[in-house]
């Protein structure tokens, strides 16, 4: 709470997942909010109609994908995974295709717009928080690729049916393929982590998110952190490998 001023972080997978939402474009604040297919959307779309309801003091800000130092559910599952497949030398392959929009935010972003909200925004305000990268499945996997030398793909359509119709059998199978691996690595090194390669049904989904962080920019915030990249995603893995969170990765 700032000078009277809530600042309420919520998401922005509160906007529909489903890819026909978007024919026009990217959400903005004005999309409802009443068709979030995660579990996270829908409990923030939740929360959020209580703090409407209740009329009280907020500004709500609805981050896409946050990701930079310390960041633990973001891009940081994706990132471990990686590391887990270039010690397997194996191609790491993933549901459905590399149109599946992700987009993202750097924290320092995030933190800068809560900031500013509490300072220049007023009550009732409501924004979304996205840089310009347009993040999708393919655009990362390319950074993957890039980061640890592995290679990355898609599971076929048989695959992909099966995996639909039994979501939680899918996230199951995923995940036991890399999750011993990754702790077998630790040990390896020495390492003792909270961080985990574990990927939920709601990020091997293939929901949308696909918003617009335009609107706050009229409020005269700026983005510092426009474009998602490599050095930025490394810095993330530098940070955890100099605090002895993660193995160091080639």
């Amino acid at each position: 709470e700032t000078g009277g001023k809530l600042i309420y972080v919520s998401d922005a997978r509160v906007y529909p997942g489903a890819p026909k939402a978007y024919k026009t474009g990217p959400a903005t604040e004005t999309f409802p909010i009443d068709k979030a297919v995660t579990l996270i959307g829908r409990a923030h779309a939740d929360a959020e109609k209580v703090i409407r309801g209740e009329k009280l003091p907020c500004i709500i800000l609805r981050p896409a994908v946050v990701y930079g130092k310390g960041d633990v559910s973001g891009l940081t599952p994706r990132l471990i995974c990686s590391m887990v497949y270039q010690q397997l030398k194996e191609p790491m392959k993933f549901l459905w295709d590399g149109k599946i929009k992700m987009n993202c935010v750097h924290v320092i972003d995030v933190a800068a717009a809560m900031w500013h909200c509490a300072l220049n925004v007023p009550i009732g305000s409501t924004f979304n928080l996205v840089d310009r990268s347009d993040l999708d499945v393919g655009k990362l996997n390319a950074m993957l690729e890039g980061i640890f030398k592995i290679k990355t793909g898609f599971h076929g359509k048989i695959i992909c049916a099966g995996a639909s119709a039994a979501m939680g059998m899918a996230t199951n199978t995923v995940n036991e393929k890399h999750i011993q691996p990754w702790a077998d690595l630790c040990k390896a090194n020495k390492v003792s982590t909270f961080l985990s390669p574990y990927l939920d049904a709601d990020m091997l989904g293939k929901s949308w998110l696909f918003a617009s962080g335009d609107a706050i920019i009229k409020t005269k915030f700026k983005y510092t952190h426009r474009m998602i990249s490599i050095p930025l995603l490394k810095e993330v893995l530098d940070d955890y490998v100099a605090r002895k969170i993660i193995p160091p990765y080639k």
